[in-house]
């Protein structure tokens, strides 16, 4: 298999992990500043899906299971309550895979600057740790699939890709790398890379048999898409809409917030696009065919579906980190990329901490 993510250094890792550890720590003792830790349990036990995932996992019948979006996470949430309230088992799991899927691209590059680049940008990596979502532990399953994958340790990737697809439907659009990497080992084997597919085939029948919808996971979908007209808003309606907004209402220079606005949608979005863009050229010259069939669906994703409706949608671009991680290798040839790549680290790492700090209730913000 080509790919040019491994190198032979083993030396680096518990340094990398204590530069992880500081700036969770950090994180943590700014919101006991800020909040303290009880009162920002209290917090994130209301914002986003915190409150499904957090009573599915105070049951122990099958009926509250069907009211979640996938089962893995509130099971690992009930697990941890063994040992600690639900909202702190939460907490610590995002935590926990945040440091994983961190590790895990350390392991995938052996460079602890893409490792640190790759566990800040985009920036719903580092703030989601912080957060009960399902995007973190969905992210170190699907890192670890992808890592055995790389290593032809097929039946623990797809394995680890069961384990993401059962933690967010999301990571269905996983599946071609799956049948790319079973079909490339033996032709007759691609029919396995559908494996990972079962948790989500299951969660479908037991919907329609509960509900009677067959398309449940799909009709979010169906409303951003009526929303956009079709995907017409899609490409240009996020980030680029804010500038070219001002762009043709200079009077609206005069307002500071439209100059955050711009700011917020420049630097923090913008780069989100042109850096999955980068990578995924730049697989396709090194000819990684798995990182394109692992990244191309999700790209596609995030470029086509109006953010005008569903704001956030680059939160799921970091399903596709391979293409983080390419782009960034890149940097080693061009040292001011390099730089520029610092910047915007800085910069999501930032705007993490302040989006918490100033707004702890935007969770997906």
């Amino acid at each position: 298999m080509k790919t040019v993510f491994f190198v032979r250094r083993r030396t680096g890792w518990p340094l990398f992990l204590g530069v992880l550890l500081i700036e969770l720590l950090a994180m943590l003792a700014s919101i006991q500043v800020r909040f303290s830790l009880p009162a920002w349990l209290l917090v994130i036990s209301k914002v986003g899906d915190a409150s499904e995932y957090l009573s599915v996992s105070r049951s122990v019948s099958l009926i509250p299971i069907l009211g979640t979006h996938m089962p893995l996470y509130p099971m690992l949430i009930a697990f941890g309550s063994l040992i600690v309230v639900p909202v702190e088992a939460a907490l610590a799991v995002s935590v926990l895979s945040f440091i994983g899927f961190a590790l895990v691209v350390y392991f995938l590059t052996r460079r602890m600057w893409v490792g640190l680049f790759a566990s800040c940008f985009p920036y719903f990596l580092f703030k989601y740790s912080m957060y009960v979502y399902a995007d973190l532990p969905t992210v170190f399953f699907a890192a670890m699939a992808f890592y055995f994958l790389t290593k032809d340790r097929l039946p623990f990737g797809i394995l680890f890709g069961g384990c993401a697809v059962a933690t967010h439907y999301l990571a269905l659009l996983l599946i071609p790398a799956f049948i790319y990497a079973m079909y490339r080992k033996r032709a007759r084997y691609a029919i396995l890379g559908l494996i990972p597919s079962v948790p989500f085939v299951a969660m479908s029948i037991l919907k329609f048999l509960y509900i009677g919808n067959l398309l449940y996971y799909f009709q979010d979908v169906f409303q951003v898409w009526a929303r956009s007209g079709g995907g017409k808003s899609g490409f240009l309606a996020f980030p680029f809409a804010s500038a070219l907004y001002v762009a043709a209402n200079l009077n609206a220079l005069i307002s500071p917030w439209a100059l955050v606005n711009v700011l917020y949608a420049l630097i923090i979005f913008a780069p989100v696009y042109v850096l999955q863009g980068l990578g995924a050229y730049l697989a396709f010259r090194g000819k990684a065919y798995l990182e394109l069939m692992w990244g191309l669906p999700l790209l596609l994703l995030i470029t086509v579906l109006s953010p005008a409706g569903f704001f956030y949608v680059p939160r799921y671009s970091i399903l596709a980190f391979p293409f983080i991680l390419r782009s960034a290798k890149f940097a080693n040839d061009v040292k001011a990329y390099k730089t520029l790549l610092a910047l915007i680290a800085i910069g999501n790492v930032i705007y993490s901490f302040g989006s918490i700090l100033l707004f702890p209730q935007a969770g997906t913000g």
